[in-house]
């Protein structure tokens, strides 16, 4: 690929990050809490915040090259430009049509204290 001339603010192009098997063409990384304690002081009013039990989903797309191996349940390290995401694979969709390549996405999720 040609070296793009910038003007103006330049901002991250494309995707860094890579899926085995996959040429990734989008993905969403989400951050949530499944739990949230709040302190009320003596007058009512919250006064401070406890958020626990962290999750991470991360969501993909890609065009298959030449074949996958990719399965609900299986393991998933990846860095896509500066999240790191290492979870468990829930969900797979294969998506094929005659005149197009064939696509695959991906739902998998990382839980605070689980290991992968």
């Amino acid at each position: 690929m040609p070296s793009p001339v910038i003007k103006g603010q330049a901002a991250i192009h494309g995707i860094a990050g890579t899926i085995t098997g996959l040429l990734l063409q989008s993905y969403s990384v989400t951050e949530t809490y499944n739990g949230k304690e709040e302190i009320v002081g003596q007058d009512g009013v919250v006064i401070g915040i406890r958020y626990f039990d962290k999750r991470t989903s991360l969501n993909a797309e890609g065009v298959v090259p030449s074949t996958y191996s990719l399965s609900a349940g299986d393991n998933l390290t990846v860095t896509c430009n500066s999240k790191a995401f290492s979870g468990a694979i829930e969900s797979v969709e294969e998506r094929g049509e005659a005149r197009g390549a064939m696509r695959v996405s991906i739902s998998a999720v990382d839980y605070e204290g689980a290991s992968y």
